[in-house]
C-alpha cells in the first residue's frame, strides 16, 4: 500500500513537472493555461484526490482500472472521482476565463 501510494504520488509530481516544461517550452502563457493551472491548485486545496485522479489520468495517461488499483479502490470509485474533477475544473476555468480581468 505505502508502495503504491510513494509511486501515484511520484506520478503526480512527475506529471505536474512534465505540465510546467511543456508549458515553458511552448511559450503558453495565455489565459486558458494559466486558468487551468490555478483551476488545478484550487482543485488541490479542495479535494487533494480529486486532484490526484487528474494528474493520474489526464497526465500520465492511466487508466481508470490502474488508478484504482494504485488506490485500492474500485474502478466505478475511480470513475466517480473524474467525473467530479472534470466539472470541477470546467466550473473553475471557466469563471477564471470570464472574470473581468482575464484576458482571451
Amino acid at each position: 500500500f505505502c508502495e503504491d501510494s510513494a509511486r501515484a504520488y511520484r506520478a503526480q509530481v512527475q506529471a505536474i513537472e512534465h505540465t510546467q516544461a511543456a508549458i515553458v517550452a511552448g511559450g503558453d502563457t495565455g489565459p486558458a493555461a494559466a486558468a487551468f493551472a490555478d483551476a488545478m491548485e484550487q482543485l488541490a486545496r479542495h479535494n487533494t484526490r480529486l486532484a490526484q485522479c487528474v494528474a493520474l489520468k489526464f497526465f500520465c495517461g492511466f487508466s481508470l482500472t490502474e488508478i484504482g488499483r494504485m488506490w485500492n479502490v474500485s474502478e466505478r470509485t475511480v470513475q466517480r472521482d473524474w467525473d467530479k474533477a472534470r466539472v470541477l475544473l470546467n466550473r473553475l476555468i471557466q469563471e477564471a476565463l470570464q472574470a473581468p480581468n482575464a484576458t482571451v
